[in-house]
């Protein structure tokens, strides 16, 4: 896994070399996505990814490409944002759709792996993983944001068992008001 994920960390950083700003979510992943199709090697791995663009005036633009839907968290609830597309490489031609959302202060976005919910030995355990998880995101909102991941990692560790079923990672975005 480490090898692909070196090779492909160098397609991406390639095609954002290559082009000339703005090179959008979905451009990015459409031309990660041909480039995964053609290679002999990449073709023959699974591969997820998600592209954000973070925009000044606190939007960000989402596309997506078999990677779980990202979570919009404000105090109330946590929303899955309606983004979805076809693995990279998987067909050729692939195209993908944009997401955008205007951020407010008392928001966040969650963007994780898979592993983040699917860790746990059961259905019901993994259930209960992805409710636990969720209601720390709205729970920590509050707080200071490696607060707030420190916090739901420890729910994760707890409840998905050591070792966990799955390599995880959280990425919590917030809008940045000086």
């Amino acid at each position: 896994a480490k090898f692909f994920s070196y090779a492909y960390g160098g397609y991406i950083r390639g095609l954002m070399k290559s082009y000339t700003p703005p090179l959008t979510p979905s451009e990015l992943l459409e031309k990660l996505s041909e480039i995964a199709f053609n290679d002999d090697l990449l073709s023959h791995v699974t591969l997820t990814c998600c592209a954000l663009s973070l925009h000044v005036n606190g939007q960000v633009t989402i596309a997506s490409a078999g990677h779980p839907a990202p979570i919009l968290i404000s105090n109330t609830s946590a929303t899955n944002v309606d983004i979805g597309g076809v693995l990279p490489g998987l067909i050729p031609d692939a195209s993908y759709s944009e997401v955008s959302i205007d951020l407010n202060k008392d928001q966040r976005i969650a963007f994780f792996t898979d592993g983040l919910f699917e860790s746990a030995d059961t259905p019901e355990n993994r259930q209960n993983l992805e409710n636990k998880i969720v209601d720390s995101l709205i729970r920590t909102l509050d707080e200071d944001i490696e607060n707030s991941i420190s916090t739901v990692i420890s729910t994760f560790d707890n409840l998905a068992g050591k070792p966990p079923n799955d390599d995880t990672l959280l990425l919590l975005i917030e809008r940045y008001c000086f």
